[in-house]
């Protein structure tokens, strides 16, 4: 024998997850107890159970009608507690964010200070190159004598 039940949260059934879309799947008696069991609010053509932590005045016994209140209660608390769920994933990543952005921040300043270093290198190197040096003078200059001015003079 099966039974029809709607599910209102995911649940597991037959190995399988299964999402609640609003439609009926069939389940044996045994599932159903294990899904009731479990916490997921199930319905179904005879049973309308909810979660153990669920204000008691909204729970359902088998054949009564269910509510408007009470579907609109059990919707405002499934999407608080997603909302919850949501704003903590959120917090996670922002605070994950934040520290990425001061890790590249360091590495960014350590990168314009190694940038710095090398450009006062290369403006030194640059000067030294520019100035004029007495090792790069070649010999045939350096051993040169100035004319002397008595020995132009008896030539001419």
């Amino acid at each position: 024998m099966k039974v029809d039940v709607i599910l209102l949260q995911p649940a597991k059934v037959d190995g399988k997850i299964v999402m609640p879309d609003g439609k009926p799947i069939s389940v044996t008696p045994d599932i159903r107890d294990q899904l009731i069991a479990s916490g997921v609010v199930v319905m179904g053509d005879q049973v309308v159970i909810v979660a153990a932590d669920a204000p008691k005045d909204i729970a359902v016994r088998a054949g009564d009608p269910i509510s408007d209140e009470a579907i609109n209660t059990l919707l405002e608390k499934a999407l608080a507690e997603q909302a919850e769920v949501l704003n903590a994933l959120k917090a996670e990543e922002l605070a994950k964010a934040a520290s990425d952005n001061k890790s590249l921040a360091a590495t960014l300043y350590e990168a314009e200070n190694e940038a710095a270093a090398l450009r006062s290198k290369v403006t030194l190197l640059e000067a030294q190159l520019a100035a004029p040096n007495p090792q790069d003078t070649p010999p045939s200059e350096k051993t040169a004598k100035p004319p002397q001015k008595g020995a132009a003079a008896k030539k001419g």
